[in-house]
C-alpha cells in the first residue's frame, strides 16, 4: 500500500500499484457504478420518457386502427422554452455574470478594489477564455426544467491550459438514489472517447499505457450506450458497425478508498474502461489543506475536493437526493392531452371515411371494395336493391366534451408551467391601468423566482469552485491561460487567498427580470442624487452594467469625478478662452 506523502506527492497512482490491487479497483468501480445505477432503475425509466415527450418521439401507432393518430402536445417543450427564456437573461444579465462584495466595513475602499480586481478577471475567464460556458448553462437550463436535476463539472484542463465548466446530465452522472448531499456521496460519470482521445492522455502520462488486444473492441451494443442514443427518439436506426470513430465506454468515478491502510478511505478520481474494468487513472481529489490531523498527526478527516455542482429545480416532496422537474409534474396532464387530442382525431377521421357492409344484392365482385372521388361502377342491381344492400358503418361525430376537456387540461399545464401571459396571472385586460399590469405580473413571477433563486445558490457554488481552482492554478507556477490573463488583470495568487471579499452572481437574488432590475437600479441613483449621499458613480456603475452598456470602465474610470452641470462647464470653459 502507499503512504500519505506518495499518495499527495501526486500523478497517476495507478502507476504504483500492482496488476492484482488494480483489479481489485477496477472490479470495486464497477461493482459500485452497477449497484449506483440499479438504484434509480426506475427513476432512469421515467427520465427516457420524460424525454421521449419533450423531444417529440416519432413512432407508429396501430391501435385502434393501423396509422391511427398519435400526435404530441408539446407541453413539457413549451414549459422548458419558457423557463429557459427567462432564466438564462436573469442569470446571465449582462457581460459581468460574476460580481463581488467586500465582508464587512471598508473605509478606504481597499476591499472593495480588490473585490473589483478578481470580478474582472473571473469575468474574463468565463466570457472570453472558458468560451464553451455561456453555451453549457444555456444547455443546462434548458435541460433543467425537464429534467429536474443537471450538473456543472469544473475542473482544470491541461490539454487547454485553462479552467473547463461542462455540463452535465444525471444520465451520465450517476449517483446513487439514496445520497443524502452531493460531497459525500460516490459518483461516476460515464465518458465516450475514441482510441485517439484515450491515447492522448497515455503520451501525455495522465493515463496508464494499456495492452490494446487486451482491452478489444469498443462495445456498441452496451445497455449504457443505447440509452445515450437519440438515435430512436430521432426516428433513426442505431449503428452496428465498429470503426475508429465508435467511442469506448469509460467510467471515471468520483469515490473512496484505502491506498494507504489505515483504515480510513481517502477521495479518489479512479477511470477505468466500462467493458473491460481496466484502470486507467487514480488521482487523489484533496490536497494536504483538505485533511484535518490530530495531536498524533493521524488523519481525522479528509474534505474532498468537488468537481460537480448540483443544479436543482423544485425538491422532491420525498425529500430524497433527485430534484423534480415539468417531465415529473407535466408527464401525466401531457399523456392525459395526448390521449384527448388522438381520439378525436381518430374520430374525425372514421367520421370522414365511408365504410360499411355490402350484401348479396348489392351483385358487386367479392373481395375488399374501394371507391374514389369521380369513379362510378356498373353493377347487376337496380337503385333500391343497392339501397338496401348497402349499410354503412354505425359512426360518431367528434365529442364536443373532448374539445372541452382538452382545453381544461391546456389550461392546467400552462399555469403549472408558467407559460400563460404575464407569468401565470391572468391577463387582466387591454384597458387595465399600468400598476395593475405590473402588480399581476409580480404576482405571477413569484413561482418562477423560487426555481431561479434555486439555480442562483448553485451558480454561487460553481462560481467558488472557479475561484478556488484559479488559486490553486496560479500557486502553481505554471504557465497557463490562467496566469497570463491573472498577469493582465494585475491579479495574484494571494488575492485569491484574501477573505476580506465574497464572490458571488451579479444576478440580483431578489429580482429575476431585467426590466425590474433597471427601476430598481435608476430608483437607487435618484435617490443618491437626492439625498446628495452615497457613491453615485457605483450606483450609474452598475445602471450601465444592467443596461449592457459596452466599455463601462472606459465611461467610468475608477478615478473618475462627477460630471456636474453641463452648463457650468461650457461657462467656465468661456471664461478661460477670454484669460488666454
Amino acid at each position: 500500500m502507499l503512504k500519505l506523502e506518495d499518495i499527495l506527492a501526486g500523478g497517476n497512482l495507478a502507476e504504483q500499484l500492482n496488476d492484482k490491487q488494480l483489479e481489485t479497483i477496477g472490479s470495486m468501480v464497477f461493482d459500485h457504478y452497477t449497484d449506483d445505477r440499479n438504484s434509480r432503475q426506475e427513476w432512469e425509466d421515467a427520465y427516457s420518457r420524460w424525454l421521449d415527450m419533450a423531444g417529440q418521439k416519432r413512432d407508429v401507432k396501430n391501435k385502434p386502427f393501423k396509422n391511427c393518430a398519435n400526435i404530441k402536445y408539446p407541453a413539457v417543450t413549451q414549459a422548458a422554452l419558457t423557463f429557459n427564456a427567462k432564466a438564462v437573461p436573469a442569470l446571465i444579465p449582462n457581460a459581468e455574470p460574476v460580481g463581488a462584495a467586500p465582508i464587512g466595513p471598508d473605509p478606504d475602499g481597499q476591499k472593495t478594489k480588490i473585490a473589483r480586481a478578481v470580478a474582472k478577471h473571473m469575468n474574463h475567464q468565463i466570457i472570453t477564455e472558458m468560451a464553451e460556458w455561456e453555451e453549457e448553462m444555456d444547455s443546462l437550463l434548458m435541460a433543467l426544467s425537464i429534467s429536474g436535476m443537471e450538473y456543472k463539472k469544473t475542473y482544470y484542463d491541461g490539454k487547454k491550459k485553462r479552467l473547463v465548466s461542462r455540463h452535465v446530465t444525471p444520465l451520465q452522472l450517476v449517483v446513487n438514489y439514496y445520497a443524502t448531499d452531493l460531497e459525500s456521496a460516490r459518483k461516476t460519470e460515464v465518458l465516450r472517447w475514441n482510441r485517439n482521445q484515450i491515447v492522448e492522455k497515455i503520451n501525455s502520462g495522465a493515463f496508464s499505457d494499456v495492452d490494446w488486444e487486451d482491452v478489444g473492441d469498443p462495445q456498441t451494443n452496451t445497455k449504457v450506450d443505447a440509452e445515450f442514443s437519440n438515435t430512436e427518439r430521432m426516428g433513426l436506426e442505431e449503428p452496428s458497425q465498429i470503426d475508429s470513430a465508435t467511442p469506448y465506454v469509460l467510467l471515471e468515478y468520483h469515490g473512496f478508498y484505502d491506498l494507504d491502510d489505515d483504515g480510513y478511505e481517502e477521495p479518489y478520481i479512479i477511470t477505468i474502461l466500462e467493458h473491460s474494468q481496466v484502470v486507467l487513472q487514480i488521482t487523489p481529489r484533496f490536497t494536504v489543506d483538505n485533511i484535518e490531523f490530530n495531536q498524533e498527526d493521524s488523519v481525522i478527516s479528509i474534505t474532498p475536493l468537488e468537481s460537480y455542482t448540483r443544479y436543482g429545480f423544485i425538491p422532491n416532496p420525498d425529500g430524497s437526493f433527485y430534484y423534480i422537474g415539468f417531465g415529473h409534474i407535466l408527464y401525466p396532464l401531457n399523456a392525459a392531452i395526448n390521449t384527448a387530442i388522438n381520439q378525436t382525431l381518430d374520430a374525425g377521421t372514421l367520421n370522414n371515411t365511408n365504410a360499411g357492409f355490402l350484401g348479396r344484392g348489392a351483385k358487386i365482385r367479392g373481395g375488399m371494395f374501394n371507391m374514389s372521388a369521380g369513379r362510378w361502377l356498373n353493377v347487376n342491381a337496380t337503385g333500391d336493391d343497392l339501397r338496401k344492400s348497402i349499410v354503412p358503418m354505425p359512426k360518431t361525430a367528434p365529442s364536443t366534451v373532448l374539445m372541452s376537456l382538452i382545453q381544461f387540461l391546456v389550461g392546467s399545464t400552462e399555469k403549472l408551467s408558467s407559460t400563460t401571459d404575464i407569468f401565470t396571472g391572468e391577463h387582466p385586460g387591454q384597458n387595465s391601468k399600468v400598476g395593475v399590469t405590473q402588480a399581476v405580473r409580480d404576482e405571477g413571477s413569484k413561482v418562477f423566482t423560487a426555481i431561479y433563486k434555486r439555480a442562483r445558490r448553485s451558480l454561487k457554488q460553481e462560481l467558488d469552485k472557479l475561484f478556488s481552482l484559479n488559486g490553486i492554478v496560479l500557486n502553481s507556477g505554471q504557465d497557463t491561460l490562467v496566469s497570463r490573463s491573472a498577469e493582465v488583470f494585475g491579479v495574484t495568487a494571494d488575492l485569491y487567498a484574501n477573505t476580506s471579499f465574497n464572490i458571488q452572481p451579479s444576478a440580483d437574488p431578489n429580482i429575476a427580470i431585467k426590466e425590474q432590475k433597471m427601476e430598481k437600479d435608476m430608483m437607487i441613483m435618484q435617490t443618491i442624487q437626492q439625498v446628495g449621499m452615497g457613491n453615485l458613480q457605483a450606483a450609474v456603475r452598475n445602471l450601465f452594467v444592467t443596461m449592457e452598456v459596452e466599455d463601462v470602465d472606459v465611461l467610468l474610470p475608477e478615478d473618475s469625478q462627477p460630471a456636474g452641470d453641463p452648463k457650468m462647464a461650457i461657462k467656465d470653459m468661456e471664461i478661460k478662452l477670454a484669460q488666454e
